[in-house]
This record gives C-alpha cells, structure tokens and sequence, in this order.
C-alpha cells in the first residue's frame, strides 16, 4: 500500500474493517471509543479491619461504574481486566479509618495477587490513606485493594460521611 497525501479529513466516525464503529470525534474534537474499560467501587457500609492482622481484602460491596464489565463486588471483591481491555492502566485506592486513635495504618494494592504498591501511614485522626499506580495490564489480570492495622484496636472503614470515604477506580489510558 503507498501513502496517502491529504490536506484535510472531516469525519464523525472510523470505522473498523468488519464495519463498526471504532472511533468517533465530536464538533469540539473530543475522541471516544465504543468500549471504555473504567470502573468505581466503593463501600457503602462499615467493614472492620482487625488490629495486628495481615493485609484484609477490602470487600467493595457496591459500584457506580463498570465500562467493560470486569468488576466483582463481595467478599473477592476485584477489577478483571476483560476480553479486550489490556492496556496502561490508572489505578486509585483510597480508605479513611474510622477513628481518632493515633497508630499505623496501611493500605495496598495487588496484582493477581502479588502486592504492587503499599502506603504506609500514621493515623492522626480519621485519616485517608490513598495508594495510587499507573500500570499495563494484559486481558484476565485482576487488582484488589487490602488494608491493614496497627492502631491497638479493630477499626471501622467505609461508611459513608459527606461521600465515599473508601472506594477504588482505575480506567485505561490506551
């Protein structure tokens, strides 16, 4: 195939070879694709985390996004990246214990398993605890957040005060 010279293109929709639509831009040059590959979840009611434990698997028992269809609520609470969605990835875990009682606090995020970041923090005084992570992510990947807790007493995270005090999004840049 030779190049192709043009001055200028106008256009609302590429498309793919089998016909569908595979990008479209907006009057104000917006970009969008069909599939966006986001998610958000949260926690809504109160989870404990126990003092002096390994890292507990935040159990995300609600979501307002899920572009893609990789997220799982509950007690494996997770994002699978889904047929198709592999690609650089923006990851954002955030937790606030539920407490005024001064001690350590940690909050990470895995890979398939394997720990890829961890925060570490000293709670003052129902503190937020954020661990975030620009990653590439191939298709069956799975992330999951876990907090741990070292105050001297079992903490309460997740209720809600004025918003989402602990929640989880990611979405792919590409």
């Amino acid at each position: 195939m030779s190049d192709i010279k043009v001055n200028e293109i106008k256009t609302d929709t590429i498309k793919n070879q089998a016909g569908t639509s595979a990008l479209s831009i907006n009057s104000a040059g917006v970009a969008t694709t069909s599939v966006k590959h986001a998610f958000y979840m949260y926690r809504s009611t109160a989870q404990q985390i126990d003092h002096a434990t390994s890292f507990q698997l935040i159990q995300f028992n609600a979501s307002r996004i899920d572009e893609g269809g990789g997220v799982t609520l509950g007690s494996s609470a997770k994002y699978t990246v889904p047929v198709g969605g592999a690609g650089m990835y923006v990851l954002h875990c955030h937790g606030r214990v539920e407490t005024g009682t001064d001690g350590n606090i940690t909050i990470q995020m895995r890979l398939n398993g394997t720990a890829i970041a961890t925060t570490y923090h000293h709670n003052g005084y129902y503190d937020g605890i954020t661990v975030p992570m620009l990653r590439n992510l191939s298709e069956g990947d799975y992330v999951q957040c876990y907090m741990s807790n070292s105050i001297g007493v079992t903490v309460n995270v997740g209720t809600q005060d004025a918003g989402d005090t602990l929640y989880f999004f990611g979405y792919r840049l590409g």
